[in-house]
């Protein structure tokens, strides 16, 4: 997680364009709200474009917006726009608004207030706007007043955003370690994360568990509010027993919480076993809870604050007494009545 507070010069930024005007963004990333006929789409939209019409919105869009999908994360620095280069149709003013999931959408402020933008008088002058301290993936400019129809043509300028390995050198665990006694490397978990990409085992490189299984790796990324847009996971180069078929999940929030359960517990089947990141599916590993038979059997566990749940995995007993349904309750109770 990070805050990013960039400072353009306008010189520098206009050799930073990302590629309206050139055709480096395709067709398909380009979108809009309407479009006034086949004659102005939204990939008419690109800054110079002189080849036709450029995107004019429909005559009955009370809000339209023509959309650039930038595919991942940019700083943006700068904004330019034109109008219809065809006909006497520009856009006056704009507000912009950006989303880094296409989903929820932000207006651009500064000073804490969203800002109107002065667009163009004319055909084909092109006018810069600066903008400041905006990451985006996707970006709309929102027109508010016009000249004859709704129509633009836009650059955006800006860098890619350079990801940020959020799990270097943070807190890890696994199930085991292996070590290579002979030549004393360890596969400590942290050496998953330590920033040495080495593939070689031997090069003290790589964590390793040893072959039971199931085996897993965990690390603690610090903090509940933290942005994962991706995973990468590297495997040995050296060695035939690689990462072939895992599963990634989040934080089990039960882990060990203090657990609650219907007082009829049969044959050592405790509440806590539910949560003891034993995952033993044999009643005789001692792994399992149980409740013996009841009109109204129940199982709680107190995930000791208020949490953003996503999802709940429950797993049977391998070899009989499996759960068919069954439902989940939430709240603050202390006791079920």
């Amino acid at each position: 997680l990070y805050v990013l507070s960039v400072n353009f010069f306008i010189g520098a930024c206009i050799d930073l364009d990302l590629g309206l005007e050139n055709e480096r963004i395709s067709d398909g990333n380009i979108t809009a709200s309407s479009v006034q006929n086949a004659s102005t789409p939204a990939k008419n939209g690109r800054l110079n474009y002189t080849s036709g019409s450029s995107w004019c919105a429909g005559t009955g869009d009370t809000n339209p917006y023509v959309q650039i999908d930038l595919q991942t994360l940019h700083i943006i620095c700068a904004v330019f726009t034109q109008g219809n280069s065809q006909a006497d149709q520009w856009v006056k003013t704009y507000k912009l608004q950006f989303s880094i999931n296409g989903t929820t959408w932000t207006d651009y402020k500064e000073a804490g207030q969203i800002k109107v933008f002065m667009g163009n008088d004319d055909r084909n002058s092109v006018v810069k706007h600066v903008v400041y301290e905006l990451l985006t993936r996707y970006l709309r400019f929102l027109p508010q007043t016009y000249q004859g129809w709704v129509c633009m043509r836009t650059e955006v300028f800006g860098v890619k955003q350079k990801p940020e390995n959020l799990a270097l050198r943070k807190a890890t665990a696994q199930s085991s370690t292996f070590n290579h006694t002979a030549t004393n490397f360890y596969g400590v978990s942290g050496k998953a994360v330590d920033g040495n990409t080495n593939t070689n085992f031997l090069k003290g490189s790589c964590s390793h568990t040893q072959t039971n299984n199931p085996s897993w790796w965990r690390v603690d990324l610090g903090s509940d509010h933290v942005d994962v847009s991706e995973v990468h996971i590297v495997n040995r180069f050296s060695q035939h027993v690689v990462t072939e078929d895992y599963k990634i999940t989040l934080e089990n929030l039960a882990f060990q919480k203090p657990t609650y359960q219907h007082i009829r517990t049969l044959a050592g089947g405790t509440s806590d076993r539910a949560v003891d990141g034993n995952s033993n599916m044999n009643f005789a590993g001692e792994s399992c809870s149980f409740v013996q038979d009841n009109p109204f059997p129940w199982w709680r566990v107190d995930l000791g604050q208020d949490e953003f749940v996503t999802e709940v995995y429950v797993v049977g007993l391998l070899d009989a007494d499996r759960l068919s349904k069954f439902e989940i309750r939430v709240g603050r109770l202390i006791h079920l009545q």
